[in-house]
């Protein structure tokens, strides 16, 4: 009889068995962790390997002509809203005459916008537009 008891007050209290669970996740994360890899596929570009006769068999070392950097113009706006150009007050209008002479000697000059940053973000997009508007295209910020 007591074998029975005891049965029963085991009976109240089932256990989980976590082995069959952990199994399923075990098989789950290598399908996540394989899959990818499958089912990705390399491709690289093919090109043929150089030949003797290319440049006397020997490769060519100097490097790609690279093109000649232009220093930007700094434009500042300090903490009272004036705008400087080289460290000089400047206007609107003698800013955007300075971005017009200077787009044309350099076409793909840019331009950097040194902003107090207490100043009203609207100080800055007018200024941001004047610059745009006489044809700067590459403007960066800076503090």
């Amino acid at each position: 009889m007591r074998f029975k008891s005891q049965q029963r007050q085991n009976s109240r209290n089932p256990q989980i068995n976590l082995v069959p669970m952990l199994d399923v996740m075990m098989v789950i994360l290598t399908y996540f962790i394989v899959a990818p890899r499958v089912l990705t596929k390399e491709t690289s570009a093919k090109q043929p390997p150089p030949t003797a006769g290319q440049n006397g068999g020997q490769r060519d070392k100097s490097p790609p002509a690279a093109e000649p950097s232009v220093n930007p113009i700094v434009i500042q706006l300090n903490g009272e809203g004036q705008l400087l150009l080289d460290n000089q007050p400047s206007t609107e209008a003698q800013i955007a005459q300075q971005v017009q002479a200077y787009m044309a000697k350099n076409p793909k000059g840019g331009f950097i916008l040194r902003a107090d940053p207490r100043l009203p973000y609207s100080q800055i997009t007018r200024t941001l537009a004047i610059v745009r508007s006489a044809g700067g295209n590459r403007i960066s910020l800076a503090y």
